[in-house]
């Protein structure tokens, strides 16, 4: 059996380390030494900290979802060209973003629809609108992009019908769906750090993909200073 005064003066027992130099009430019943020792055995097991795997898109205001997928785009380094298509309130004929590939000159048209609910119809009108612009003879590639999932089985079907009618046209149909943007966000810890916030970061990207967010002011602190800079100039 372990004494406890073999403690007393030390910082081993904590709060207790001087429990033996004070005088104590007679009435009072005395702790075992025993119970002040350290604990010597520790759980063994890990503990299990499961990464959310979902961001919520459909969350973020429709500009916001936008410039995502226009961040998104210019990931790819072979692109000449990556810009947002309009403003607010002119006809964009069916797109929001497009591209120009560097070596050959070819265009692709993104059209971003955040949305949380999603239907067969909705999949054709904006392969309708597409179609029916002036972007369909110049790209090669249009891609879809949407907050919601197209995952079920009757939007599936509908996309590949759409995939098929524009391959008669030449021009190849991608799907950024929330499932999409998930796989395609989960080492770009800079861009979900800049829409979402560092905790989202955190809980979403690998380790490896959050030690480049050291130094890296966050989109909700960037959103504060602007407008606390904002309130400041406009005294």
């Amino acid at each position: 059996m372990i004494d406890a005064n073999a403690f007393v003066g030390t910082d081993f027992l904590g709060a207790y380390a001087n429990i033996a130099s004070h005088p104590v009430n007679s009435n009072l019943i005395l702790v075992p030494s025993r119970l002040l020792v350290h604990p010597t055995d520790f759980p063994q097991k890990p503990l299990t900290v499961t990464r959310i795997q979902s961001l919520p898109f459909g969350e973020l205001k429709w500009e916001n979802f936008e410039r995502l997928c226009l961040r998104l785009e210019r990931l790819n380094a072979d692109l000449e060209c990556c810009r947002l298509y309009g403003i607010p309130g002119q006809d964009q004929e069916g797109i929001d973003v497009y591209s120009i590939h560097r070596a050959t000159g070819k265009y692709r048209a993104l059209q971003c629809k955040r949305e949380k609910k999603f239907t067969p119809a909705k999949i054709r009108s904006a392969v309708d609108l597409f179609e029916a612009g002036g972007w369909a003879s110049r790209a090669v590639s249009f891609v879809l992009c949407t907050s919601h999932s197209l995952q079920s089985r009757t939007l599936t079907d509908e996309t590949e019908k759409q995939r098929e009618r524009l391959r008669t046209l030449g021009i190849g149909l991608e799907i950024w769906d929330a499932a999409e943007l998930d796989v395609l966000l989960k080492n770009q810890a800079a861009i979900v750090d800049d829409f979402f916030g560092r905790d989202h970061a955190e809980m979403f990207c690998p380790p490896e993909a959050i030690g480049a967010l050291r130094n890296h002011i966050t989109g909700p602190e960037v959103a504060e200073l602007r407008a606390r800079l904002g309130t400041l100039y406009t005294r």
